[in-house]
C-alpha cells in the first residue's frame, strides 16, 4: 500500500503552460482522500513557487513540500524547516564570478527571493507572477553581499558550449553538487521561452534525501513511496526502492532507472500514474 508520491513540478505536474490540469489535480486529490496518499510536490523551484503551486492542490492536504532539489524541505501547515542546507557565502561569490565570465544569465536564490542583476521584463515578470516566484534585482551579483540572504541554490542559463565550460570548472569546488545541463520550456500565451541552463546547490542537498526526510518525519518506508520525474535532477528521487516513475516527455538518461513510463506532462501523465498504483486501473 502506497502512502507518499513525489511530484516533480516542472516537466512532470505542470504542463508546457506551468498549469496543472484539473485532470491532476483531481488524481491527487482523490488518492489522498480515499487511500490516504499523500502528495509531495518535489522540485527545484524556490519555495515561495512550491508552496503556490502545493496550494492549488490544495492546501488541507500538501502538508510538506521539498524546494531548491531538496535544500529545503517544510512543513507547510506548522511553518517550520525540516532541512535547510545553504551554500557557503565564500562559495557563492567565487561561482558567480566563474559563471560572469562565461556570459551566462544568472539567479540566485533563498528561502525568500529568486534574486536577479538583470531588471526583468514586463513579460518576464507576469510569468514570475504565474509562477509564484518573488523577485529581486541587485545592482551585481558578483559585488552582493550574500550575508544577508541565506543563498540555496545558484543558476546560470545561457550557450551550451559556455554552459560546459562552466560545468568543468564548477565541478572542482567540493561543497557543491552541480545538476546536469537542462532545458527550460514554458509558453505564456503567444510568449514562449526556451533556454539551457545549470544549477547547484550544497553538497548533500538533493531531492532524494529531501524525500528521505520527509519519510523519517511519517514514517514511511521506501517501498511505500511513488516518486514521478521528467529530469535528470530527479534521479536521487529514484534510489533506495521507490517505485519509479519517469514522464513520457522526460529526458533519456532519467527513463533508462524507471520502472515506468507514463505519459506526457501535456497528457496528464501523473494522473495515470495514480490510476495505474493507486486505483489499479
Amino acid at each position: 500500500m502506497y502512502k507518499m508520491i513525489a511530484i516533480d513540478l516542472d516537466g512532470t505536474l505542470l504542463n508546457d503552460e506551468k498549469e496543472i490540469s484539473e485532470e491532476n489535480i483531481f488524481w491527487i486529490r482523490k488518492a489522498y482522500i480515499e487511500r490516504g496518499v499523500l502528495p509531495v510536490v518535489t522540485t527545484g523551484r524556490s519555495i515561495p513557487s512550491t508552496v503556490h503551486y502545493a496550494n492549488m492542490i490544495g492546501q488541507d492536504m500538501t502538508k510538506y513540500v521539498i524546494s531548491q532539489n531538496g535544500a529545503i524541505v517544510k512543513d507547510v501547515i506548522n511553518n517550520e524547516y525540516i532541512n535547510f542546507i545553504k551554500i557557503e557565502n565564500d562559495t557563492v561569490t567565487k561561482a558567480i564570478k566563474i559563471l560572469k565570465s562565461n556570459n551566462l544569465s544568472i539567479s540566485i536564490e533563498s528561502d525568500k527571493y529568486v534574486i536577479f542583476e538583470e531588471e526583468q521584463t514586463e513579460e518576464q515578470m507576469e510569468m514570475h507572477e504565474k509562477l509564484g516566484n518573488r523577485i529581486k534585482v541587485v545592482d551585481d551579483l558578483s559585488e552582493y553581499d550574500t550575508s544577508d540572504d541565506r543563498i540555496t541554490m545558484v543558476s546560470g542559463a545561457g550557450e551550451k558550449e559556455d554552459l560546459l565550460n562552466v560545468l568543468a570548472k564548477l565541478e572542482e569546488f567540493k561543497d557543491i553538487l552541480v545538476i546536469p545541463i537542462s532545458k527550460y520550456l514554458a509558453i505564456n500565451g503567444d510568449n514562449i521561452y526556451e533556454e539551457y541552463y545549470i544549477e547547484f546547490t550544497a553538497a548533500g542537498a538533493t531531492k532524494g534525501n529531501g524525500i528521505t526526510a520527509v519519510q523519517k518525519q511519517l514514517n514511511i518506508q521506501n517501498e511505500e513511496v511513488i516518486a514521478i520525474g521528467d529530469g535528470g535532477n530527479d534521479i536521487s528521487m529514484f534510489e533506495e526502492g521507490r517505485i519509479k516513475v519517469a514522464m513520457g516527455n522526460g529526458a533519456e538518461s532519467l527513463k533508462q532507472y524507471a520502472d515506468f513510463v507514463t505519459t506526457t506532462n501535456n497528457e496528464h501523465g501523473v494522473a495515470e500514474v495514480i490510476k495505474k498504483y493507486i486505483f489499479n486501473m
